[in-house]
């Protein structure tokens, strides 16, 4: 998922507001228990803080699939992840954290990650 920042970099806009549906290729389940992922939306906003970084905040919700401990049956689990991140438009290069490239930011992975430590332990 690409963001347009032009809006907040050039000042017109105090905030981006997102709100979108998502879905996951099958080839990143690989190495993971997640069989299938459901009904995954993303909410939240992109802000520019008064120092000069951004702000992206908000909820993921959606239903994953995983096989059960004893039976490995398909279960629905529902998930809920709420976070708060800050970046800036010139990040520590050795820092694995949100990049700006051409005003667009791109929080796939990022997202993937939030999604990824909510899958139970059992």
């Amino acid at each position: 998922m690409n963001i347009d920042l032009t809006k907040l970099v050039i000042g017109n806009e105090d905030e981006i507001v997102i709100d979108e549906v998502l879905e996951f290729s099958n080839d990143r389940f690989v190495g993971t228990s997640i069989r299938e992922l459901k009904d995954i939306v993303f909410s939240g906003s992109v802000v520019k803080l008064y120092d000069g970084t951004y702000q992206l905040s908000g909820t993921i919700t959606g239903v994953m699939v995983l096989p059960d401990d004893i039976t490995l049956d398909d279960v629905d689990y529902s998930f809920k992840s709420e976070f708060e991140e800050k970046f800036s438009e010139f990040g520590d290069s050795e820092e694995k954290s949100l990049e700006i490239v051409k005003n667009r930011l791109d929080i796939t992975e990022f997202l993937w990650q939030n999604i990824l430590v909510e899958i139970p332990l059992k």
